[in-house]
């Protein structure tokens, strides 16, 4: 394999470090599986402070454009996402020139996702974009895509409620495609109610918002259970079980 490439987390401030004392772990492995090179971004270097609809740190999951002037390929993750041992080489499932990932206007959050979909376009552009709002907690992209994360410098951005529509605007005004991936690889608390109870069997877990899978237990408290499952031997019931 000629490729190089990298997976690489954002991890700054208390929060983040919390979950990355045990998602962290599992990502090397998966990094070392597959033959890439993991990264922390755990600095400020984008250094975007302009927003207050969302939190500003989010853009430093921009430093892929500097990690893909080294790097033919990167995927990114979310630092809450725990990768299960069972997930597949998620680099042979998207196509080089395409950014890849998991599409989340469906279901519950169809309508939602759209009207972000339209705000953002009203405010920085119209792209003809109607269908197609990637989760941006798990992305792939390769060496040509390194411009979209740098567009904020020239576009501005759109103050709504989250960082991931400027990024889906971005990947598409620079002209690129997001190709939908399996669910599995981004199995977030909205993936549960459509798809039903298989996040065990999903490849990355995500567990997003403020509620997680399952919002009636804390955060880390589902991640510390699935690690149990996954990595301490332990046969632990699903949250789902109870």
């Amino acid at each position: 394999m000629n490729e190089k490439r990298a997976i690489c987390t954002l991890c700054i401030g208390r929060r983040a470090r919390d979950f990355a004392k045990l998602t962290h772990g599992p990502m090397e492995r998966y990094a070392r599986r597959v033959n890439a090179e993991f990264i922390v971004f755990d600095e400020r270097r984008v250094n975007f402070t302009g927003s207050k609809g969302f939190n500003p740190i989010l853009f430093e999951k921009y430093q892929v454009a500097r990690v893909l002037e080294e790097h033919d390929r990167v995927l990114y993750l979310d630092t809450d996402i725990l990768v299960t041992p069972h997930a597949p080489d998620v680099f042979t499932r998207v196509d080089k020139t395409r950014v890849g990932g998991v599409f989340e206007d469906i279901g519950t959050e169809k309508k939602h996702r759209r009207r972000l979909i339209q705000e953002v376009q009203e405010d920085l552009g119209d792209l003809g974009w109607q269908v197609g709002f990637m989760n941006s907690g798990v992305f792939v992209a390769s060496k040509e895509h390194a411009r979209a994360f740098k567009m904020h410098e020239t576009y501005g951005f759109h103050d709504g409620e989250y960082e991931q529509t400027n990024t889906n605007w971005y990947i598409r005004k620079a002209g690129f495609e997001i190709q939908g991936i399996d669910f599995r690889f981004n199995f977030m608390g909205m993936m549960r109610v459509i798809h039903g109870p298989i996040h065990r069997e999903a490849f990355f877990i995500h567990y997003a918002g403020k509620g997680g899978l399952f919002p009636w237990v804390p955060k880390m408290e589902q991640l510390n259970n699935d690690h149990a499952f996954f990595y301490e031997g332990k046969q632990v019931p699903s949250f789902e079980d109870c």
